[in-house]
């Protein structure tokens, strides 16, 4: 046990520093200095980003095997959008969603939920790194928790901006959209077909969105994500060569219960 958490010393010294720093930022957000804030959330950000940096530099590359010199080397092209922009949108839909929220139990309960998702991340990022060239199983998972968090903390922020309803739905299938498209970037399924499949799902959640626009601004964020939880688990069904509908039926089960739970309670 100290010998896997000594391995992982530097990651849970990521996230301690990621954590004060965003709970310094909740702590400052009363205040009226937008320019001090700004420059947390951008300090927290860099942080973040340094991490990935340093770990591709430390774990990108290895000799093919003992008897060669010949590296293998991760593309940093291929992973650039899961790796550093993904996190970095979970991050500041965190932060914004601390900053128009101002409840300090829902915050701390929001940041502890996402810091433990990065920390799960770093590991899982770090664990592929040194042993096989591709994203683990685990990797992916924890990337889809991260964008369904992304897509529900973004919405709730939406619907506490009180934007006009048109430029609402505009953003949540533009927010959805990018999701997407960064779901077949991890599993490299992204091409002309896949854009019009997002597509496609985009305007199911839009609708989704729309139908339950009129419950508040609690309903309507979980509802939303409970559509774009639904996709997500259907497409990674598929990518992982299911093929029996029965395979297919867990998740609509889950996505009506869990829609039904919030609608009455």
């Amino acid at each position: 046990m100290k010998g896997k958490i000594k391995d992982i010393k530097r990651e849970i010294l990521y996230i301690l520093v990621i954590f004060g720093m965003s709970f310094g930022f909740n702590h400052f957000s009363y205040i009226s200095d937008k320019k001090f804030l700004i420059a947390i959330g951008i300090l927290g950000l860099l942080i973040i980003e340094t991490w990935f940096i340093s770990a591709f530099a430390r774990y990108s590359e290895r000799k093919i095997s003992k008897y060669s010199e010949v590296l293998q080397k991760v593309s940093i092209r291929e992973r650039f959008f899961s790796y550093f922009i993904s996190p970095a949108l979970l991050y500041i839909s965190t932060l914004a969603f601390m900053y128009y929220t101002q409840t300090l139990i829902a915050d701390i309960m929001v940041l502890s939920s996402v810091c433990f998702l990065l920390l799960i991340l770093f590991v899982n990022v770090k664990s592929s790194f040194k042993k096989v060239y591709s994203l683990e199983q685990a990797t992916r998972i924890v990337f889809d928790f991260i964008n369904i968090a992304t897509f529900y903390l973004g919405c709730s922020v939406l619907m506490k901006l009180g934007m006009q309803t048109p430029f609402m739905y505009l953003f949540v299938g533009l927010w959805s959209f990018l999701l997407f498209i960064d779901n077949l970037l991890l599993h490299d399924k992204l091409d002309l077909s896949g854009s019009i499949v997002s597509l496609l799902c985009t305007i199911f959640v839009v609708l989704t969105t729309f139908a339950v626009a009129e419950y508040g601004i609690f309903v309507m964020p979980a509802i939303s994500t409970i559509a774009f939880y639904l996709i997500i688990s259907l497409w990674n069904l598929r990518f992982s060569g299911k093929i029996r509908m029965s395979d297919y039926v867990s998740p609509f089960i889950f996505s009506l219960f869990a829609t039904l739970i919030i609608l009455y309670l």
